[in-house]
């Protein structure tokens, strides 16, 4: 059962929409809001989190930095939705000072998910961002600087033409 005070925004297209995941790696419950630069997200452990799951049901704080990774996924994938595009795979290059609490994410959790563009990259080049991970009470849990690539043409890195 997702937390009331945590629902999709209708008026938003939906995590699966934005990106080009499918389950068990979808693992965005819903955007709450985006702006130009940035957008919000939120998680409900459970289920959809199986993979990640120990055996008591929580996960390690290390998926914050996935959940993080989704989160500029969806940004993009509004950006692509903008200029009339699907959305595309992309690639986590890196994190810069990802400074975590070491506690586990049990299921039934909520996370807050917050990305910020702070250097767009046009002509196929990296871009970063600003990533805050909170519980449902606001309180931080994680913050890192993420860095994304997009190619636009895949096949330099798969070998194979089309877009996947």
């Amino acid at each position: 059962m997702t937390n009331c005070r945590f629902q999709h925004n209708p008026d938003l297209p939906t995590p699966s929409e934005l990106l080009p995941h499918r389950p068990p790696m979808m693992l965005i419950s819903g955007v709450l809001d985006a702006q130009d630069k940035s957008v919000r997200t939120f998680v409900q452990i459970g289920p959809a989190h199986a993979l990640f799951l120990d055996e008591k049901g929580c996960a390690s704080p290390s998926l914050l930095l996935e959940l993080m990774a989704q989160t500029v996924g969806c940004w993009a994938g509004l950006a692509e939705r903008r200029e009339g595009q699907k959305p595309r795979i992309g690639f986590l290059l890196g994190t810069r000072r990802f400074d975590c609490r070491p506690e586990p994410l049990p299921a039934g959790m909520v996370i807050v998910l917050e990305s910020t563009c702070t250097f767009y990259a046009q002509d196929d080049l990296p871009t970063q961002f600003e990533c805050f991970a909170y519980d449902a009470g606001g309180r931080e849990l994680a913050r890192t600087t993420l860095t994304a690539y997009m190619p636009r043409d895949l096949s330099r890195f798969t070998g194979r033409s089309g877009s996947g």
